[in-house]
């Protein structure tokens, strides 16, 4: 499924690459809103801030590694939708990005950790 997004990307058909990713973030446990408004925004951006405030930059840059493959392959379709939701869907490229960052604070780094 994952060329198929990028395909999808690549073709520039956006919004059916967006689509399928997050029925596949979905099927994954890790859910994108289909709607979002300003205060859900700010809501996602005070959770993420609450989260990097509770390590330093020393524990962040030695910080466990994701070991959970089905987190790691969230990640990368997370990190394959940013450019797409950037273009089609600005409302939810926010919710893109700090997905990443919860995702990498709660379960470790991989290479698509932000």
């Amino acid at each position: 499924m994952y060329i198929t997004v990028s395909a999808l990307s690549y073709a520039s058909r956006l919004p059916e690459s967006i689509e399928k990713g997050m029925i596949i973030l979905s099927k994954l446990g890790q859910p994108l809103p289909e709607s979002t408004s300003d205060a859900d925004i700010d809501s996602c951006i005070e959770q993420t801030l609450f989260m990097l405030n509770q390590n330093s930059d020393r524990v962040l840059m030695n910080y466990k590694r994701m070991t959970d493959s089905s987190k790691i392959k969230a990640m990368k379709f997370l990190a394959r939708l940013e450019t797409p939701c950037g273009m089609a869907r600005p409302d939810l490229q926010p919710f893109v990005a700090m997905k990443k960052v919860h995702l990498s604070l709660s379960h470790g780094m991989c290479p698509f950790s932000p």
